[in-house]
């Protein structure tokens, strides 16, 4: 009888199947919510059937998708037409001068899917208050 050994995943692989931050791959992990192996060498492996349960789960219908930074135009590839995006930080005039075109390229529409925010001048728990406001006002709780 063949036994096939399953296969396993980098933490930063793992997180890219996922569609997850490689930050929060590890918040996973040390809070249980995802199995690891961990390695002689202190690495993170994350079996096949770990990705498996994961992607099997539904995702909310109005799900939020944020991004903490964009700093390049590059980085455009990760705006997806359909999903909304909270942004923060300057004068929300500024965010959509820096952000529309991206948008645009990436076959989306700033005006239409994104919830620019500012967040000027506030302590962390207030911007982190502001913003969880706007991703209850995406998902219509």
């Amino acid at each position: 009888m063949e036994t096939r050994e399953e296969k396993l995943y980098s933490t930063g692989k793992a997180a890219k199947l996922l569609g997850i931050s490689f930050i929060t791959i590890k918040r996973w992990i040390y809070a249980g919510r995802i199995k690891a192996i961990r390695t002689p060498t202190k690495r993170y492996l994350i079996p096949e059937s770990e990705i498996r349960r994961l992607l099997g789960q539904q995702a909310p219908k109005n799900r939020a998708v944020i991004y903490a930074r964009v700093s390049s135009a590059d980085q455009r590839d990760l705006i997806r037409p359909g999903e909304k995006y909270v942004i923060g930080g300057c004068d929300p005039r500024m965010q959509k001068k820096m952000f529309s075109q991206a948008f645009k390229e990436a076959g989306g529409n700033f005006e239409e899917q994104a919830v620019a925010l500012d967040l000027r001048n506030l302590s962390t728990e207030e911007a982190m208050e502001r913003v969880r406001k706007a991703v209850e006002g995406l998902s219509g709780r």
